[in-house]
């Protein structure tokens, strides 16, 4: 029989595996840390909007911002969006989002303008302008001061967002009286020229004249079609006794493929030919997680998915240098814009 002798790790061989281990383990948390506070952001964003479009429902129905969160159906219709974020209404003219975990600070100066600034967001993959310039800029819209809340202000505390709920709860007199509630809302992302859909959709009340859900509503748009962001906001027209609603839907923003770029390099080393496609897919690259139909924020932008090289021709360039010209076929995706849809209602 043979015997097999096994060489036992020096303590110098342990302590390296170790420390291989433990940088490692340590990239993979930092890694995951980065890519969780990304996602938990851009669900911020999300219910940031949800906010938004409530508050300027209230505001065309000639009532005040909200200042407290109890008063808006959007945190029992997304609460995801909660999870260790605080909201601060109290400023009554836009908000503040401040996340517990990761230290960011979302800030929405003007709901009628609905854009997002931070000044603490260095860590994270989004890019958001500093809230300083974006309210000095000549395009800024200040908030409607018919709307805007002037009270003491009051910071709000976590023990405000509600838990999931599937109808809208009674707000307490306490509240102020110039809000009327409504059960649910739903995010909506502003384009220009979106026009408005007429559709009448007859829902059981109780008695003709006094509707059971209040003189209006708002349900999300993707309740009845899926990806699609927005708000449809149902009046009750008491001449007709129904609720007649007004859609501003939109297909979400996404990654679509466009048209192939062709691209002549000239004067390439041969030793850098067969390098040449990788390096121009690190340089113009979509970055990571981005697939044909998956969601974009950066509208129009262009990146390449793919490269191929198409053409391939040998210049002389001296007597002992020969170099090539070469021809690369890109594929690439672009950000389309979001796109007016109308949802069907039945």
């Amino acid at each position: 029989m043979i015997k097999i002798e096994r060489k036992a790790h020096t303590p110098f061989e342990f302590a390296l595996i170790t420390s291989m281990v433990l940088i490692l383990g340590g990239l993979l948390f930092v890694l995951h840390r980065r890519y969780d506070a990304n996602a938990h952001v851009l669900e911020t964003e999300r219910l940031m909007q949800s906010v938004r479009q409530e508050q300027e429902a209230l505001c065309k129905h000639e009532n005040k911002y909200a200042v407290y969160t109890q008063q808006l159906q959007v945190f029992n219709e997304k609460p995801q969006g909660t999870l260790h974020v605080l909201y601060d209404l109290s400023s009554g003219k836009g908000m503040l989002a401040s996340s517990k975990r990761y230290g960011y600070q979302l800030q929405m100066p003007s709901y009628a303008d609905g854009r997002l600034c931070c000044d603490n967001c260095n860590g994270l993959d989004r890019a958001y302008p500093p809230c300083a310039l974006l309210v000095e800029r000549e395009d800024f819209v200040q908030p409607d001061q018919k709307c805007t809340f002037y009270g003491d202000g009051v910071q709000e505390q976590p023990s405000a967002f509600p838990s999931r709920m599937t109808t809208a709860p009674a707000l307490t007199t306490s509240l102020p009286k110039a809000v009327s509630p409504y059960a649910r809302a739903g995010q909506i992302i502003e384009i220009a020229g979106l026009p408005n859909t007429e559709v009448v959709t007859t829902i059981t009340s109780g008695k003709c004249g006094e509707p059971e859900r209040g003189n209006f509503y708002i349900e999300p748009c993707e309740k009845f079609q899926a990806g699609t962001q927005g708000a449809v906001v149902f009046n009750w027209n008491r001449r007709k006794c129904k609720y007649e609603a007004e859609q501003s839907c939109s297909l979400s923003p996404s990654w679509q493929v466009t048209s192939a770029k062709t691209e002549t390099h000239q004067g390439v080393y041969p030793s850098d030919v067969d390098t040449l496609c990788e390096q121009l897919l690190k340089e113009k690259s979509c970055g990571r997680g981005v697939t044909k139909g998956s969601e974009c924020s950066d509208e129009n932008k262009i990146c390449v998915i793919g490269c191929k090289i198409t053409e391939k021709t040998e210049v002389q360039e001296t007597k002992s240098i020969v170099l090539d010209d070469v021809t690369v076929q890109l594929r690439r995706l672009k950000c389309m814009p979001a796109q007016p849809v109308t949802v069907p209602l039945e």
